[in-house]
């Protein structure tokens, strides 16, 4: 076949002939008269195919940076260390670059070349191309294009669009990428992965297909910035500029031009920090990080799984992590495990710190529970230092055990142990299932040990870990019942235990005091000092619930010394605790606040940052009680902070409460606020109702007292939640009718009564409108008589329509009082008694008539002399309000009166 030479090769191909018949060999001729030769042949043939001044050719290189070395000469004829070669590549490269601008600066220019490039090819001034091509961004693929990208693909195969989880994982992939289109294309089949692996083996192969391309990527950049490019990948992303230059040991001006050219060359894609103060980098294309880190970063992230995690966090929905980190462990590959487990995140409802359920049985002494597992006394220490501090490990270890366990009562208990260790994996979906299975397995063989330890630790699960506490109670409270044929004696403690709290929860001490009488015997009869510690605490529990604080207090001594016996720091805290209660109650507030700092010490000890708030909020309000207000309020803060640091809801809002209401007692009424609002946003994250009770009431009494704009959106969630049946809020109806006078939003508040009538209606509070009057007051004293009266004068009327709607009653005559009780402004009282008979009718004179006295009373010098004139009734009650003397009965005087 004969060799063409290269323009030769071209024009053949525009001719028609196929790339087999266009074999080129290189032109020896002189560049110049080559080049000549090359620019007629082209023109020539393309009029010959299409016409004369007809006809373009396009050429389309795929990476211009390489191929311009190759075409200018430059590399080859620097091979000679010379000086007259390099000059004479030098000469060359520049005449190259000439003809090839004036070529395709031609009026009559019939080639168009397209060239992917880095942008460097033409940004040097002194040379010949300087500003010879125009740049053309390629636009990136977001995640709208993948996904129409995917879903076209799917139709042109006759396969339906993505589903709602394809269509997530195809935002992942453009995500990871950084909008590449070609890495989409190739990416594409990881949609329907399943798994891991098989994503990660893709990716590897794909960086492997990429691995030209992206080197020579690094073979463009400048030294300088490929080292702020390997910074940034190595040590970490992502980062502000002036953190990367700290990095590298620089100055940020120094880097100021690299990195400038990271940003153009879109390597870089910014966020700004949350805090909006700084602008944080990371590289776009991960799979280029990927690539990176396979072949030039530390060991560890050169393969399995570690290299992809941001792609997996965002490619598999939180269910799918936990389930994946769940097959990983059970195939004992632990690694792979913990990194799902770490893109699943911890639990946001459980605290940090002990927790019953996952510590229970890994802190302190074996628990007799190990007993039943098969173990060798020897063997129990080194297993259950593995659950505690490689849970994963323990997993695996229990899950295979339960599968060739001997009975069914050991099969249960190792299932109770593999839940343990899933719920210290994180994992309590997980950690749930295995203990329905342990329960099953004694249904199944009418096991009543195994059942009684099934359901005594789906008792503990449901209280520490779904702080479910009626479930809790409902699970134990069969296990009484279960006792008596009960076989183990660690099983009889354990159901005698349960029916004591569940006896205690429902009132009945009595009988709780006795069934953990009961276990404590028979804990005390086989050694379990642990156990025996646990039942001393519920019958001290239930005494003090008693109010026999004296004998409940050494009951918590006696459990207390058990629980240091064997080292059970967290038992001792527990007793502590609830001893440093009844000391409140018995009003020892200052030994109570020594014991309560006792207590936190050992909670500190066991990591218990939940106990340790329980401690210091009760220390405080043991030191409002003996009126150390400015301490109080340092402690309740030092419990706030913990209780947010360990994420329990239920303490912090308790915190925040009690703080809140010592504030409003002594007059703090902006930080008061301040405080239960604060609670409240506690509260719509979810606490336990009766506290969410307790804070919306105080709240109400705290706006009721000053104003805030927020009282009608408050009232609306409560009625959302609050049924017909539900009391609980009537009783702050007063405090809600002096906070809606306060923000001046009646007319609101009328529309609320009205779309809930049937609720208003059936409500069962007392004196609901005489904080209203309280407020008129104030109003008075603050903004003046006339225009508290424009006020009254306008929301009067609405007030009267609120008050059909109330439950029957004098509403009224509350209304008044709680003006004729505070208020001395006489003209104000008489001004409003005219307003009474204008909007109420003349069927309230009577109420009228009560302003006007007591505006009489005010307004007279003497108020005996106008006192003596009124309603003998009307007259005794204003003197005893006012703490005015009675007058002297005549009649009674001792001895016959004159006259007679």
């Amino acid at each position: 076949m004969k060799r063409l030479t290269r323009t030769e090769a071209v024009a053949a191909k525009i001719r028609g002939a196929d790339w087999g018949e266009t074999a080129y060999s290189f032109d020896f001729r002189p560049a110049a008269q080559a080049w000549d030769a090359a620019v007629k042949t082209l023109h020539e043939t393309l009029d010959q195919r299409f016409g004369p001044g007809r006809g373009l050719a396009v050429a389309m290189v795929e990476n211009f940076d390489v191929v311009a070395k190759t075409l200018f000469g430059a590399d080859a004829l620097m091979r000679s260390k010379t000086k007259s070669a390099a000059t004479e590549a030098a000469i060359e490269r520049r005449a190259a670059e000439e003809r090839l601008r004036k070529f395709m600066g031609r009026k009559d220019a019939r080639f168009m070349l397209i060239a992917s490039a880095t942008g460097t090819v033409d940004l040097d001034y002194e040379r010949p191309l300087f500003l010879a091509f125009k740049p053309i961004d390629l636009t990136t693929w977001d995640g709208d294009t993948c996904i129409a990208y995917f879903n076209k693909r799917r139709q042109l195969n006759g396969a339906p669009e993505l589903t709602a989880v394809e269509t997530a994982r195809a935002r992942a992939i453009a995500e990871f990428i950084g909008g590449n289109p070609r890495s989409a294309q190739l990416l594409a089949e990881v949609l329907h992965s399943p798994d891991a692996r098989t994503i990660a083996q893709t990716l590897d192969a794909l960086s492997d297909h990429l691995a030209d391309y992206y080197r020579r990527r690094l073979d463009d950049l400048a030294a300088n910035t490929a080292g702020l490019l390997d910074a940034l990948i190595r040590t970490g992303e992502p980062c502000s500029q002036s953190e990367l230059a700290e990095r590298v040991g620089t100055q940020q001006s120094q880097i100021a031009d690299a990195f400038r050219y990271l940003l153009q060359a879109r390597l870089l894609s910014a966020v700004r920090e949350s805090n909006g103060h700084g602008t944080l980098y990371r590289v776009r294309d991960r799979l280029f990080v990927h690539f990176y880190r396979r072949r030039y970063d530390g060991k560890d992230q050169s393969a399995g799984l570690a290299p992809i995690v941001e792609l997996l966090a965002t490619f598999f929905s939180a269910k799918e992590r936990n389930e994946l980190a769940r097959r990983h462990v059970e195939a004992g590959e632990f690694a792979e495990a913990r990194i799902f487990r770490r893109l699943g995140g911890t639990r946001e409802s459980n605290p940090r710190g002990y927790n019953g359920f996952r510590d229970e049985t890994v802190t302190g002494a074996p628990s007799k529970l190990w007993e039943f597992t098969g173990l060798k006394l020897q063997e129990i220490e080194p297993a259950r230092l593995e659950l505690r501090n490689e849970p994963d490990k323990a997993c695996k270890r229990w899950g295979d055990a339960a599968k060739s366990a001997q009975s069914p009562l050991q099969r249960t208990v190792v299932k109770i142990l593999q839940a343990v260790a899933a719920s210290r994996l994180d994992d309590d979906v997980w950690a749930q299932e295995l203990l329905d299975e342990a329960f099953a397995i004694g249904e199944t063989d009418v096991t009543t040990d195994a059942r009684i330890l099934a359901v005594d630790e789906m008792a503990t699960f449901s209280w520490h870990c779904l702080h479910d506490r009626a479930r809790s109670l409902a699970q134990v409270a069969s296990l009484q019942e279960w006792a008596y044929t009960a076989v183990h004696d660690y099983a009889k403690i354990c159901a005698y235990v349960g029916s004591s709290l569940s006896a205690g929860e429902e009132g009945r001490h009595q009988e709780a005091i006795q069934a953990a009488e009961t276990a404590a015997s028979l804990a005390n009869a086989i050694a379990d000092t642990r156990s025996q510690t646990t039942a001393l605490t519920y019958k001290a529990w239930s005494l003090g619930e008693l109010d026999h604080h004296q004998d409940a207090i050494a009951v918590w001594d006696e459990a207390a010394t058990l629980a240091a016996q064997v080292g059970d720091v967290n038992a001792q805290a527990v007793c502590l605790s609830n001893k440093a209660w009844s000391l409140g109650k018995l009003g020892h507030h200052q030994d109570a606040i020594a014991v309560w700092d006792e207590a936190a010490t050992l909670a500190a000890q066991v990591g218990d940052v939940n106990a340790q708030a329980v401690c210091l909020s009760n220390k405080a309000w043991n030191l409002s009680q003996l009126d150390r207000i400015e301490e109080a309020l340092a402690t309740f803060d030092q419990a706030t902070a913990l209780a947010k640091e360990a994420q329990v809801l239920n303490e912090l809002s308790l915190a925040l409460r009690w703080k809140s209401a010592l504030l409003m007692d002594n007059g703090q009424l902006p930080a008061a606020l301040k405080t239960i609002q604060a609670a409240l946003a506690v509260y719509d994250q979810g606490v336990n109702q009766q506290e969410r009770r307790w804070g919306l009431g105080l709240f109400f009494q705290i706006v009721a007292k000053m104003v805030t704009p927020d009282v009608i959106t408050r009232l609306v969630q409560v009625l959302a939640e609050t049924t017909t049946d539900d009391r609980w809020f009537d009783i702050y109806l007063g405090d809600v009718m002096a906070a809606v006078t306060r923000a001046e939003v009646w007319a609101e508040l009328r529309d609320l009564v009205q779309k809930h009538e049937v609720w208003f209606a059936k409500a069962q509070p007392s004196l609901i409108f005489n904080k209203v009057g309280t407020v008129w007051t104030d109003f008075v004293t603050t903004r003046g008589r006339a225009a508290t009266f424009a006020l009254v004068a306008r929301d009067l009327p609405v007030i009267a329509e609120v008050m059909t709607k109330m439950p029957s009653g004098a509403h009224l005559p509350d209304l008044v009082a709680g003006i004729v009780s505070t208020c001395a402004d006489a003209g104000f009282l008489r001004d409003v008694a005219g307003l009474i008979v204008e909007v109420f009718g003349p069927e309230e004179k009577d109420e009228a008539t009560r302003l006007r006295a007591f505006a009489e009373v005010h307004a007279a010098e003497d108020k005996e002399k106008v006192l003596q004139r009124f309603d003998p009734d009307l007259a005794k009650a204003i003197r005893r309000m006012w703490n005015l003397p009675e007058p002297e009965d005549l009649l009674a005087r001792r001895g016959r009166p004159k006259g007679r």
